[in-house]
């Protein structure tokens, strides 16, 4: 076999490996124990010039109506998420409502808390290939949030 022959192989087989996984290829999100979960919505990101990612969002609710939503943003369309350089733990007063906003890392991506007093919380992770893993709720408390995202990251990275 010919040294470029060898080359192309190569490159096909390392392409082949590649498309096949990874959290771009997301399409669903998980059932998670003792919580029922609704309806998978799924909305491709595109525009006339092409496919930029996908919007996936499912609904949880617990028996004692306690919920939350999962959001998965991936692709070009919705790019990394931004997060600072430096660690925060900071709010929005004087202006704002009492917003709080703190980076943290969950399992081993970096994220971004965010509290409002009267709405809830939301939890941001960045994901490799332009992914971003939002778990938001009204009734749920950090510690929850926090323990549901490494749950939904557990479950999605078993089938990648």
């Amino acid at each position: 076999m010919t040294f470029f022959r060898k080359i192309i192989t190569l490159t096909l087989i390392t392409l082949m490996a590649v498309s096949g996984t990874g959290w771009a290829k997301v399409t669903d999100l998980p059932e998670l124990e003792r919580w029922a979960g609704g309806p998978l919505f799924s909305q491709p990101l595109t525009a006339p010039s092409g496919n930029y990612g996908i919007w996936l969002k499912r609904s949880y609710v617990a028996q004692d109506r306690r919920n939350f939503d999962v959001i998965l943003l991936s692709g070009t369309g919705s790019g990394d998420l931004y997060l600072p350089d430096a660690q925060i733990d900071t709010n929005d007063r004087p202006i704002g409502f009492g917003a709080t906003y703190r980076t943290l890392s969950v399992e081993k991506y970096e994220a971004l808390l965010e509290w409002y007093p009267h709405i809830g919380g939301a939890l941001s992770v960045r994901l490799p290939e332009q992914t971003t893993l939002i778990v938001e709720s009204k009734c749920l408390s950090e510690d929850e949030l926090i323990a549901i995202m490494k749950k939904v990251i557990t479950e999605v990275e078993k089938t990648l």
